[in-house]
């Protein structure tokens, strides 16, 4: 082999150890998973909650500037679940709580919610993203509700084809959302409930008891 030839293979091998080392110290950054979203839209809301930890309470997140919390109280005559359906950093399952007949539970939650049509933004703020199923069936109920960063609590609840959007909750109002299949009395309480799950950084969150008296 001339001298020629030898600098040239010498040149290639060295350029494939070249590409193999920028290979493979760059296949950790690309195959890391990428930083979760602050937004929670939809799909999100309405994806199933399978293999998530049950809990006594769905005390999930006591701290931040806003939220929600309050009570969840079952009315029917059947056992409910009451699922947390999007993961978040520690719990990439989700969690859930039966609820016996006449059994409630308090819920705590700041969660970063966020819900366009197109380009109109809908629902923004931090508060709980909550799925309702009747134990043994297969219908379910999807209700979120938020502190916005600026006016009153909203809400936003889905079923089948019925979807409310209700904004500007003030304080002792009220409203039931109905479909063929679930009766959810849904209330805004006055301000200063505090519950097992206080801490100084919820104690302004505004109060929701959320009633199912059918399902």
């Amino acid at each position: 082999m001339t001298n020629l030839n030898l600098t040239l293979t010498r040149l290639a091998v060295s350029a494939v150890a070249v590409a193999v080392t920028a290979g493979l110290a760059a296949a950790p950054a690309s195959a890391a998973a990428a930083p979760a979203e602050r937004t929670t839209g939809e799909a999100q809301l309405t994806a199933p909650a399978e293999n998530s930890r049950l809990q006594s309470n769905l005390i999930i997140n006591r701290y931040g500037d806003d939220g929600v919390k309050g009570t969840i109280k079952n009315r029917t005559n059947h056992t409910i679940r009451v699922a947390d359906p999007v993961p978040w950093a520690g719990c990439q399952s989700g969690v859930h709580v039966l609820i016996p007949p006449g059994g409630e539970v308090q819920y705590y939650d700041s969660k970063a919610i966020e819900f366009r049509h197109h380009y109109d933004l809908l629902l923004e703020g931090e508060g709980a993203s909550l799925q309702f199923t009747r134990v043994g069936s297969v219908d379910t109920h999807f209700l979120a509700l938020t502190d916005p960063y600026v006016g009153r609590p909203d809400t936003y609840f889905r079923s089948g084809g019925i979807k409310n959007l209700r904004k500007g909750w003030s304080e002792q109002t009220a409203h039931t959302e109905n479909t063929p299949t679930a009766s959810i009395h849904i209330k805004r309480e006055k301000d200063g409930w505090r519950g097992d799950g206080w801490h100084a950084d919820n104690d302004d969150w505004p109060v929701f008891t959320i009633t199912v008296d059918k399902m």
